[in-house]
């Protein structure tokens, strides 16, 4: 067996430095992929671009972008390009002087004592192996129980046991999947990484959410081969496996900003293609709808490796029974909820007073209420404005709020601060007439402080948008169009009303028979927005009834399963 193994990041730099080939630096991956499908720069030269943006001297949280960038390219990639950075890999995968199988004997840790790959010698149970290395063995069986549990794909549905992990100095990336997945690489020390909440100390911490997010790579290339739409968003994906399988260790903190264009620093940015600073939007999801979200998701794409990511995860939401627009306005909203300063007690994330103040980066505040629309803004494809309204004088009446837009993508969130310390929030979809208006129950005189979220849900366009923020009563008593309409299980019943009364919302089916009482009570004036569940309905026509001393007013509804 050979005593040394060169290291793989350094000899990559070796060779790419000493190459005629060398790639110029671009700021992105993003970039190069665009340059590349531009014609601006070649294939071989954006492949190589990926491999030298990960030796700029910076830690990395991965690199496993630029060998899924190499492993999807191998058909139109030069055979001198392939081998110069292929030949790293095999290197780095070549049999190291020491293996450890896993407790599990699921996989098997081949690792140095000695020279640059060396991993830390203690080894406190005195039995012959570096406690690190062990700890290697114990992350790699429970991050896998931990995939399985959660319902993604088995890895050794492809995959032969035991798993290979090499162990090596990764010159600044806490671990990498080559292409093909033939086996983990994992740094051999951590010395100099960004600290973290491990309980047992940082590198601990380093081993174990590094182990969890690469083998969701793993997995990945398991689903689709690391092809298709949604290996952009991979990074993003393994991230969230990092706090799913070892919530204590919070090491993507680090990552949250300072790293690309995070929905905390730029919501005015898009996230396409989200990567590992985008992980709270992933785990937006997870905490909404529960950790089984994100499993359907990669069934559809395991079913479907052409579908876009991002479709993928509509068709989930939809399946949820909730409005994708409205949920992905929501995940903005989460953001802007974020931090120590705009963090009320009852909305957002679990861990938001320990995220960045996403308020800081508000687009536009008024102190004062427009009496006209506003001039019009533009979003680019998938991002959202933060907008504030704080008054500087008491406004009499209801919050109400028009808008109006180019296309039916934009959608609004509100979030309401109340001088009491309570929350309250309401979401307005674009719909195609161009214009559509909300007026809350929320009076101006109680709110402490508004909080407003556009979004843009193109994914490949850019919208724009008029807003009128102003305070308004109902003309009259009005019983809205339920959205969406049709609908799988849920929906909203909107109405009006102009005067504090007692009112009485029923829903009825096609013959008339009483199906549900939605409320019955009095109400202050205002907008009302209730939720209705069909879920253990038939598909079909149904109507719902406004009863109100202004008058009696009627709807229908479909459901469809």
């Amino acid at each position: 067996m050979p005593t040394h193994r060169f290291t793989y990041f350094f000899l990559l730099t070796l060779i790419l430095s000493t190459s005629v080939a060398f790639a110029q630096r671009y700021e992105s991956l993003q970039e190069i992929r665009k340059l590349a499908e531009e014609g601006s720069i070649s294939i071989d030269e954006a492949a190589i671009a990926h491999f030298e943006h990960f030796n700029n001297g910076k830690i990395h949280k991965c690199a496993t972008p630029a060998h899924m960038y190499l492993h999807q390219n191998l058909k139109a990639l030069k055979p001198e390009t392939i081998q110069m950075l292929m030949s790293p890999v095999a290197s780095a995968s070549a049999r190291a002087s020491s293996e450890y199988l896993s407790p599990s004997g699921d996989f098997v840790i081949r690792y140095e004592t000695t020279g640059t790959d060396a991993v830390p010698s203690e080894d406190n149970n005195t039995n012959g192996i570096p406690d690190y290395v062990e700890e290697i063995g114990l992350a790699a069986d429970s991050s896998y129980r931990h995939h399985i549990r959660l319902g993604f794909s088995d890895i050794f549905s492809v995959k032969s046991r035991p798993f290979p992990i090499e162990v090596a100095n990764n010159s600044g990336a806490y671990g990498f999947v080559p292409p093909g997945a033939p086996f983990i690489g994992i740094e051999n020390d951590f010395a100099g990484f960004p600290s973290n909440d491990d309980p047992d100390g940082d590198v601990l911490g380093a081993v174990r959410v590094t182990i969890a997010h690469e083998l969701k790579h793993v997995v990945q290339f398991v689903d689709n081969n690391f092809s298709g739409d949604s290996d952009f968003w991979a990074e993003m994906d393994a991230t969230l496996m990092e706090e799913l399988v070892y919530d204590p260790v919070n090491d993507y903190y680090n990552y949250l900003t300072g790293f690309g264009d995070s929905i905390f620093e730029e919501p005015y940015s898009t996230i396409i293609p989200g990567s590992y600073e985008d992980v709270s939007f992933a785990l937006h999801f997870a905490e909404k709808y529960g950790n089984d979200f994100w499993p359907n998701v990669w069934i559809e794409i395991k079913q479907n490796p052409s579908v876009p990511f991002l479709n993928a995860v509509r068709n989930e939401i939809e399946r949820q029974g909730d409005s994708y627009g409205a949920a992905i306005a929501e995940a903005y909203m989460w953001h802007y909820a974020a931090g120590i300063i705009n963090s009320p007690p009852d909305f957002g994330f679990e861990e938001r007073l320990e995220y960045p103040v996403s308020g800081a980066f508000v687009e536009r505040t008024y102190s004062s209420l427009p009496d006209t629309l506003s001039g019009s803004f533009n979003l680019t494809r998938y991002s959202a404005d933060f907008i504030e309204v704080d008054l500087d004088e008491p406004r009499a009446g209801f919050t109400s709020i028009q808008l109006a837009y180019s296309n039916p993508f934009i959608q609004l969130g509100l979030l309401a601060y109340f001088e009491n310390g309570t929350t309250d929030s309401r979401f307005l979809e674009a719909q195609s007439s161009g214009q559509t208006r909300i007026l809350t129950n929320w009076e101006w005189n109680d709110l402490d402080k508004l909080a407003l979220v556009v979004v843009n849900t193109d994914q490949t366009a850019i919208q724009s948008y008029q807003i009128r923020i102003t305070s308004d009563l109902p003309a009259r008593a009005r019983l809205a169009q339920n959205y969406p309409n049709p609908f799988n299980s849920r929906t909203i019943l909107p109405f009006d009303l102009t005067k504090q009364q007692n009112v009485t919302l029923e829903v009825y089916d096609y013959l008339g028979r009483k199906i549900q009482t939605v409320f019955s009570g009095e109400l202050d004036p205002g907008t009302y927005e209730l939720p209705f569940d069909g879920l253990n309905l038939a598909s079909g026509i149904y109507f719902y009834r406004l009863q109100t001393e202004e008058g009696a007013f009627y709807k229908t509804m479909s459901l469809i399963k």
